[in-house]
């Protein structure tokens, strides 16, 4: 009999592991596959031009904002930072684009939410602010 509790108990255990992972866990995984957020738009509201085609909304504790600037300073890439933290003007912009996640970064007349070195290189590549 106590056999069988112990096993009784086990298969509860791992069910309700399996039911909270499934709930919670699951989502998160999946979040890390899921496809870069690119909008495409007119972006001179907020001071995209031709000249300068780069802007990058960002804070100081972001990781991926380190690497996104990183990888613009890695290819002599001109761009505008607003630290939203230090810049009023730069958060209300931020929130004009619902910004939530950092990076935030607009080339020409697309917006990326969030590092995604890939599509980000190919779009600087596709605008001829970098060569291949």
């Amino acid at each position: 009999m106590k056999s069988l509790t112990k096993y009784t108990t086990i298969f509860f255990i791992t069910v309700c592991l399996g039911a909270l992972l499934g709930q919670y866990a699951l989502p998160t995984v999946k979040g890390l596959f899921k496809e870069p957020a690119i909008e495409v738009g007119n972006y001179q509201h907020v001071g995209i031009t031709d000249i300068d085609k780069v802007k990058i909304y960002t804070v100081d504790w972001c990781d991926f904002c380190a690497k996104a600037k990183e990888m613009l300073d890695k290819h002599h890439v001109k761009y505008i930072e607003i630290d939203i933290e230090k810049n009023p003007q730069g958060l209300k912009e931020f929130e004009q684009l619902s910004g939530v996640g950092f990076p935030l970064i607009i080339i020409e007349n697309m917006l990326f939410r969030g590092f995604f070195e890939g599509p980000i290189k190919q779009k600087l590549i596709d605008s001829n602010i970098i060569t291949a």
